[in-house]
């Protein structure tokens, strides 16, 4: 127990150094957030990508294109743009 609390008193101290060498040289101490899963940010893409192509194509479907070719075409197309945007 002794050497317990002893360790956490160290803890402390040594964050209460970090905390003023961080200051020192003008920098403060953040919490690191973690990036958003590659998974997601394509998934994100796709979607903002269908939503666009989706929009033309009812334009098209709407002046007489056949539907199966209008989807094929956003399909097709929001593959493209995420790929592009990988990427880059």
């Amino acid at each position: 127990m002794k050497n317990s609390h002893a360790q956490l008193q160290l803890g402390g101290r040594l964050q209460n150094i970090r905390s003023r060498l961080l200051r020192v040289r003008g920098l403060h101490a953040t919490a690191v957030t973690p990036s958003p899963s590659p998974r997601g940010e394509l998934t994100t893409q796709l979607a903002v990508a269908c939503i666009g192509a989706g929009i033309v194509t009812t334009v098209a479907v709407a002046q007489g294109q056949n539907p199966l070719t209008a989807l094929g075409i956003t399909l097709f197309s929001a593959i493209a743009a995420v790929a592009v945007g990988q990427a880059l």
